[in-house]
């Protein structure tokens, strides 16, 4: 089986297998989106990989706080072994935050996905109360969601 009709096969099934997940679509031959209450999941085949990657934009940083947010986020970038392998990127300079993992064809189970899917969606929400929500909490910073407890299905 090819990994573009594996990953079609378990994106038929993962909706059935999470309530929180309201639709899945293929948005192309290769690319398709699992669709949270307030999140949507981009996911995209990377045939030549062979991963696929996941992708949840959080929302544009406040422009008062650009720069310790991205500081932040450098920082988080460099913790991989403790996120799962989550990193975060800029879809354009000065644009929406965005939080990206992939995962490899050969490791690839509806179980996985589904687990996968819903910790995303819950980190995502976590990054948008911390980025742009009311973060101060007398006179300091909340912190960033924590470190996750297991790898590989950490996301």
């Amino acid at each position: 089986m090819s990994d573009q009709d594996l990953v079609r096969l378990v994106m038929q099934e993962v909706g059935p297998r999470d309530d929180e997940i309201l639709e899945v679509l293929q948005t192309g031959d290769q690319s398709w989106a699992a669709r949270f209450a307030d999140v949507d999941i981009e996911l995209e085949l990377e045939p030549e990989t062979r991963r696929l990657m996941l992708s949840a934009e959080i929302g544009a940083p406040p422009e008062d706080k650009r720069a310790s947010i991205y500081e932040t986020l450098l920082l988080y970038n460099l913790l991989g072994s403790d996120t799962g392998g989550v990193h975060m990127a800029l879809s354009e300079p000065g644009g929406a935050l965005v939080q990206m993992v992939d995962l490899h064809c050969s490791a690839l189970t509806t179980e996985l996905l589904v687990t996968v899917l819903h910790n995303l969606n819950e980190r995502t929400l976590i990054w948008r109360e911390f980025f742009m929500g009311d973060v101060e909490q007398a006179g300091e910073t909340a912190p960033p969601p924590p470190p996750f407890e297991h790898p590989m299905i950490q996301v």
